[in-house]
């Protein structure tokens, strides 16, 4: 799962360095404690972005949910909001980098293509991979099906919007 804050470039550019490093600070806290609810297996901070990996789609989906309900409130009212991605598969995680700079990360197809499929989400929006709404099926609802082009990527992805939880919804 991706995450990345909409509008921000422009936003920060109006702002102290000491109110964008606090805004970043509180970002990743309320990321940070939605993330371990939702069972994420290892997540990272970049900027305004956040990286989680989670062994089960409908984690990473619960999780972006929440992450939308918690977040959204303080952002809209600085006319900026988030905009996630979720996709499944295969990565490799372990130590990458250079002979002195080393960190563990993931890396792979599916770590690209969920972050494409996070820049196709506008502000609020979740989307996720067809891959992803085959897994959590039946305990989330999702918008209509599209087709789009992802930079880098050869074919068109299949994504759809999560629209709701079903769990939350009572269904």
């Amino acid at each position: 799962m991706f995450m990345d804050v909409r509008g921000f470039t422009a936003w920060s550019e109006t702002q102290s360095p000491e109110t964008v490093a606090a805004f970043v600070n509180d970002l990743y806290q309320g990321a940070e404690e939605i993330l371990h609810l939702h069972h994420a297996l290892k997540y990272k901070f970049t900027g305004d972005e956040v990286m989680a990996l989670f062994a089960h789609s409908a984690d990473a989906l619960s999780a972006a949910a929440a992450l939308r309900e918690r977040l959204q409130p303080g952002l809209a009212q600085l006319g900026i909001a988030v905009g996630m991605g979720v996709h499944a598969g295969q990565l490799m995680e372990g130590m990458l980098g250079a002979s002195e700079t080393r960190q563990y990360d993931v890396i792979g197809d599916t770590v690209n293509t969920a972050k494409r499929i996070e820049s196709l989400a506008g502000k609020g929006e979740i989307v996720v991979s067809e891959t992803v709404m085959q897994e959590a099926s039946g305990a989330f609802r999702f918008g209509a099906v599209e087709e789009s082009e992802a930079k880098g990527k050869r074919g068109q992805l299949r994504v759809a919007r999560l629209l709701v939880d079903a769990r939350q919804a009572g269904a």
